[in-house]
């Protein structure tokens, strides 16, 4: 009676040897795939440095004269100079040497209300450390109440006694509404003038004017820190001629300095020319998934195909 348990036809066998022979096919595989994944953990970190760097080293020797972005970014030096805390604005903070959050944490103790009435007051602010106020020390200027109610009073009346200290921030007479600045023709002079602007935000206005190239639109100005979409009323476009690149024969190093390409895509920029022959429009990086729509609008001005 158990033979008829263990009888099968020939279907039922053919079955049971392709289930045997995937059987082990998993058993064989099962043990194949941790051993190639503990090779690729087991690799020497230190090797794959060096390859890495044997790598960069080649690229160089090809172009010596392009540079790649290290690991490191290098800091820009504090450039010292007098200033009161209650006056200067958060780029000139971060030229002092603050750091970013450092500054706004200045810019936010005034805001709500905060005055620093004497230097030893600056040195509370969260995050300052005992070298960084040390340095600023012989430059902080701060103003007395008296001194503040003079100014006033003084810019009131139009009034200046010869005896009057002069101010490490002289007030600066600002256009009437109505008035519009060129943004690609105006300096750092012509900006200050402007409500809401300072020294800071008008240097970094004509530094970022710089390195696009030229502006296009006024809503560029949004992409900069400080500044309100209410100033927008002060600008306008007249001068229109904009620096652009020749995409067919920038190197990786002048595509990457514009704000608007990073690193890779300059390098997918390069890359595609040597495959592939000079870009004729825009169209033809959008098969690349270095870019997006959006980064392909913005760049389009920009960029010259002679």
């Amino acid at each position: 009676m158990w033979r008829e348990y263990l009888y099968f036809t020939h279907r039922q066998r053919r079955g049971i040897w392709i289930l045997i022979t995937l059987i082990i096919l998993c058993i064989v595989t099962g043990k194949w795939i941790p051993t190639r994944r503990a090779v690729s953990v087991a690799l020497d970190p230190e090797l794959l440095e060096k390859e890495y760097a044997d790598f960069m080293a080649s690229l160089k020797e090809k172009d010596p004269e392009r540079s790649y972005p290290s690991s490191q970014t290098d800091k820009s030096p504090a450039v010292l100079f007098p200033f009161d805390p209650n006056r200067i604005d958060s780029l000139s903070l971060t030229h002092l040497g603050l750091p970013g959050w450092m500054a706004r944490n200045v810019i936010r103790y005034r805001e709500s209300g905060g005055r620093f009435r004497e230097a030893e007051s600056f040195r509370k602010i969260y995050g300052m450390t005992d070298e960084l106020y040390h340095q600023l020390l012989p430059f902080i200027h701060i103003e007395t109440e008296e001194d503040v109610s003079a100014r006033q009073e003084a810019d009131t009346s139009g009034i200046h006694s010869p005896e009057e200290k002069p101010l490490l921030y002289p007030p600066t007479i600002k256009y009437p509404e109505g008035t519009v600045v060129d943004l690609n023709s105006a300096d750092t002079t012509v900006f200050k003038h402007i409500p809401g602007i300072g020294s800071g935000i008008a240097r970094q206005i004509v530094s970022y004017r710089q390195r696009l190239g030229g502006f296009h639109s006024t809503e560029q100005l949004l992409e900069l820190e400080h500044i309100d979409p209410d100033m927008l009323v002060w600008f306008t476009i007249e001068t229109d001629s904009l620096r652009k690149i020749q995409i067919n024969r920038a190197s990786v190093e002048r595509l990457r300095a514009h704000p608007y390409l990073n690193f890779y895509q300059a390098k997918t920029i390069v890359e595609h020319r040597r495959k592939r022959g000079n870009i004729k429009n825009i169209q033809e990086l959008r098969l690349y998934e270095e870019f997006t729509p959006e980064e392909l609008v913005r760049i389009a001005p920009y960029l010259s195909y002679e």
